[in-house]
């Protein structure tokens, strides 16, 4: 494992494809300073003794094989807010208090009408899962109880025009990836994760499909019926 104490650290960054050709580099170091700031504004920020803390954080997004890298993109900027809740209540992000902290947080954003029940919803169970990849008692820490009973800013569903849109572009998607992967089935089923094997189009725009075989609905009637 890598010695922190040496002079020759690691860079703490990883590059994502969260889109097409588009990649994103998400910089762990930040998190070595109080409120997680901008990489911009680093060398204005206290540094804080919790090197080891985070490149265990760093390590565990590396690794990771279990989630694409959208969603990891998506967990790294959750952890950023985490992690600057805590520091502005002075409590390990990795501890009962620090699940306390965020849960009180998003209660309050709630309530003042910063934030909507769904968002808080989304936002404690994205921490949970974070702290389960930490190999942290989520089952312990975060409340037993709901804490958002009622929807102030609910999600609108989708109109039936919006609706057909959308079956139309899961039919063709569906039809797409099918037709390829029966074509080349080892290539698609066997490639890994992060390996970009096929590709989808819809009327002026094409992207790339990573791990195209777990797209592939194990039967018709998923998507056609």
């Amino acid at each position: 494992m890598f010695n922190l104490a040496s002079k020759n650290k690691p860079r703490l960054w990883l590059e994502l494809n969260i889109y097409g050709d588009r990649h994103v580099y998400p910089d762990f170091d930040r998190f070595n300073y109080e409120f997680v700031p901008r990489l911009a504004d680093k060398h204005l920020a206290k540094r804080l003794d919790r090197e080891h803390q985070v490149f265990k954080w760093y390590s565990t997004f590396k690794v990771n094989n279990e989630y694409a890298e959208t969603t990891l993109h998506s967990l790294y900027r959750g952890l950023c807010e985490y992690v600057r809740a805590c520091d502005h209540a002075r409590v390990d992000p990795e501890s009962k208090n620090g699940v306390e902290c965020w849960e009180k947080y998003l209660v309050h954003r709630v309530r003042t009408n910063q934030e909507s029940a769904n968002s808080a919803r989304g936002k404690l169970s994205q921490i949970k899962t974070l702290l389960k990849l930490f190999e942290q008692p989520v089952d312990e820490w975060f409340s037993r109880y709901k804490l958002f009973r009622s929807e102030l800013n609910p999600t609108h569903g989708y109109s039936d025009k919006e609706l057909k849109q959308l079956l139309r572009i899961l039919k063709t998607l569906y039809y797409q990836l099918s037709e390829q992967i029966r074509k080349a089935p080892r290539l698609h089923l066997e490639a890994p994760r992060r390996k970009a094997t096929a590709h989808f189009s819809y009327q002026d725009k094409s992207v790339e499909v990573h791990a195209a075989g777990t797209c592939q609905p194990d039967s018709d009637s998923q998507l056609i019926s």
